[in-house]
């Protein structure tokens, strides 16, 4: 059985929110290729807003 390879992607998205003043713990690459947003806390309407503005089609975790 094969590694899964890293995804660029997600480490650029990561340094994207937290470069925005977001508390965000991780972003992977789900599956079905969404992405999902993991938060240290759970994120204000304000904060998951400028998230999806950053990563449309993201889900996140709460």
């Amino acid at each position: 059985m094969r590694k899964p390879k890293v995804i660029d992607g997600c480490k650029v998205a990561f340094d994207r929110m937290t470069a925005q003043g977001l508390d965000v713990r991780n972003v992977s690459l789900r599956k079905d290729g969404a992405f999902l947003v993991s938060w240290n806390r759970p994120p204000t309407e304000a904060e998951r807003a400028l998230a999806n503005s950053l990563l449309p089609g993201a889900l996140h975790d709460a």
